[in-house]
């Protein structure tokens, strides 16, 4: 078995191979859909994703546009917040790899405003509707009972927020979150187990009898596929969305917690990249050239 002499590449080496070793472990692919005002275009018909998955977001049905007052200028913290104004849907051109289908782990965060509620809002969307039974994977948000926040086809797989616990083993349940204010959502996926959280609160995980998400569909905000990948009449959202994040891990509760805390961004802010593999691989590069001029 061949050895590696880290003493031939020397320490600069050495850092190196640490910092890149670093990148493959957090730069992966983990963030696939990333939608910030900043990659919506003038006309709020194309919404950019910078996650990896890359393509956009097109309007397909109602109309969608961009503000740096949406929601109806509601603001939070006392600050405008910049968005897409829906009352339609729009729908990518790329679709849902294995990561975030079948069982696979995931996060969905969001930023959302919801002036009005109406029987089924869906925020985003993949799979597709029409069975079997936990084939769709539609996240909501409205005061429905049944599917209020989370709808996956099949009755014992859907959920309003009040099915959530404060705690697995009980406690106080969630509430659905009031009407035209600004709301930080998110969900996570592991296995058949799921949690909820609403503002940095973290509500219990349930157990869904049946989840197996479709694979190769289209990712909708503001609408569902069909079970011939259409787009289905239902879920249409009337509302502003400040930005949305989907993720093919499980996100932590100190992560989530610090994105409520972060707020939504503002008209006077800007949407902070994660670290590109690029950027470290540069530092890298000048840690190394450092040390061997010092040498």
């Amino acid at each position: 078995m061949k050895r590696i002499s880290f003493s031939r590449f020397g320490w600069a080496g050495c850092a190196i191979g640490a910092i890149l070793f670093a990148v493959g472990s957090t730069a992966s692919a983990d963030l696939l859909v990333d939608l910030a005002p900043d990659s919506l275009d003038a006309s709020g018909q194309v919404w950019t994703n910078n996650g990896s998955l890359g393509g956009a977001f097109s309007n397909s049905r109602g109309t969608t546009s961009k503000s740096f007052a949406s929601g109806g200028g509601v603001t939070y913290s006392g600050n405008a917040v910049a968005g897409a104004d829906f009352d339609g849907s729009m729908t990518s051109d790329f679709t849902s790899i294995a990561s975030i289908e079948g069982t696979s782990e995931r996060t969905v965060e969001t930023w959302v405003l919801n002036p009005a509620f109406s029987v089924e809002e869906t925020l985003i969307a993949w799979g597709g509707r029409g069975g079997p039974e936990g084939t769709n994977m539609a996240y909501n948000y409205t005061d429905h009972d049944a599917y209020g926040s989370l709808a996956t086809w099949g009755g014992p797989n859907d959920f309003g927020f009040d099915d959530w616990s404060a705690s697995p083993g009980g406690g106080a349940a969630a509430d659905t979150p009031a009407a035209n204010a600004w709301h930080h959502l998110a969900w996570t996926m592991n296995g058949f187990n799921y949690s909820l959280y609403v503002d940095g609160v973290a509500y219990g995980d349930t157990s869904p009898l049946s989840i197996n998400t479709r694979a190769g569909g289209l990712f909708r905000i503001g609408g569902q596929n069909a079970q011939d990948g259409s787009q289905d009449p239902l879920g249409e959202f009337s509302g502003a969305l400040n930005s949305m994040k989907v993720y093919d891990e499980v996100r932590s509760t100190n992560d989530i917690v610090a994105a409520f805390q972060a707020g939504p961004i503002t008209a006077t802010t800007t949407a902070i990249p994660e670290p590109a593999s690029a950027a470290l691989l540069g530092l890298a590069m000048g840690a190394g050239i450092l040390i061997r001029r010092r040498r």
